[in-house]
């Protein structure tokens, strides 16, 4: 009995080890999900993600596929020249500025300033902070965002207001925004022009700039806005109506200009006061180094920088037939006193006859 006892007790503990080894082995093998327990994913439209990419996913933790995802491309929005979109969302033209009353900007954004609305294409603008347009000029095409704001009525401004929230440069020519101030150094070896601007900090690849009156200095007498340009042999500075061409080496910003060599600098005035001091139409101006004659010598040096100006002025010959006489000037670019004007050698034998 004691035998039949031990031999149950050992065939029960045998079976119950067998039992549990059989169990872990079960569990430790993973039974993939029925593929018919999963969702059924349909194919996607051909246009679903037609302006992007599909981004193709694995499979979840069941073992199912994970639908796609379709990753959009992000594109920067391109402006036209000059056009707004239809809620005027965006406005995009080109920047006036208008020194009359303490200033004022505007956006011409119709190229005949005639659109299908009452704006006349044009648009007086009221900017959030003033530092918006510190980096902007006359002249300059722009994006400005916003919204229309109302109209106010002044001698400077257009009546329709648009309230500025951004602005970005859109010019397609190869103009630098503007700059606070610009270095023009001509070595006198080689003739090499070499241009610094203020920002950069370096030397520019630019061919234009504009230099940005300060606003909080523009009240109440206008601003003078200057365009610098470099050209052949030079460059070409203008402000206003009038512009000068030169090879000096010259130093530029809001509120001066300077004709520097070595470390003599002379303040000048800009191509429109000096232009003043004529009377006439100057069809050329130059910004040069005096080269005195004997009659001149007591007025200027070769150290003197001066205007000299082409004028044409209407005359008449024996007081019947128009015509336009040239004469030539040479200003003082300091003070603007002129130092001589040279008339035609004719008038030298017979003034008598033009009047």
């Amino acid at each position: 009995m004691i035998k039949k006892f031990l031999f149950l007790c050992f065939v029960s503990v045998a079976l119950l080890v067998l039992y549990r080894s059989n169990s872990v082995i079960a569990a430790s093998i993973s039974i993939p999900a029925n593929p018919f327990d999963c969702p059924q994913l349909m194919p996607p439209h051909p246009d679903w993600c037609k302006d992007g990419k599909i981004i193709t996913r694995g499979k979840d933790e069941k073992g199912c596929q994970l639908p796609p995802l379709c990753e959009k491309e992000t594109k920067s929005q391109t402006y036209p020249r000059y056009g707004h979109a239809d809620d005027y969302s965006w406005v995009s033209g080109k920047l006036q500025y208008n020194p009359i009353e303490g200033g004022c900007w505007s956006i011409v954004f119709s190229e005949t300033q005639k659109d299908e609305s009452n704006y006349y294409g044009i648009f007086a603008l009221n900017f959030e902070r003033t530092q918006q347009i510190a980096d902007y000029a006359d002249g300059n095409f722009v994006v400005v965002k916003g919204e229309i704001k109302g109209k106010k009525f002044s001698m400077a401004c257009p009546p329709n207001i648009y309230g500025v929230s951004e602005i970005t440069n859109n010019d397609p020519l190869n103009i630098a925004p503007a700059v606070k101030k610009i270095e023009i150094k001509k070595d006198g070896e080689n003739g090499q022009i070499t241009i610094k601007t203020d920002p950069n900090n370096g030397l520019s690849t630019k061919t234009q700039w504009v230099i940005n009156p300060d606003p909080e200095k523009c009240k109440p007498s206008p601003c003078t806005i200057l365009t610098v340009k470099k050209i052949p042999g030079g460059i070409l500075i203008k402000d206003g109506t009038a512009e000068a061409k030169t090879s000096l080496s010259i130093k530029m910003d809001s509120e001066k200009i300077t004709v520097w060599e070595g470390n003599s600098e002379k303040k000048i005035i800009p191509p429109s006061t000096a232009k003043q001091s004529v009377e006439g139409e100057v069809i050329n101006m130059q910004l040069d180094y005096c080269s005195p004659s004997s009659e001149q010598s007591s007025k200027c040096d070769n150290s003197t920088p001066v205007y000299k100006m082409e004028v044409s002025k209407n005359s008449k010959f024996i007081s019947v037939i128009p015509l336009r006489i040239n004469y030539n000037y040479i200003v003082d670019a300091s003070t603007g006193d002129v130092i001589s004007d040279t008339k035609p050698w004719f008038f030298k034998y017979f003034s008598f006859l033009f009047k």
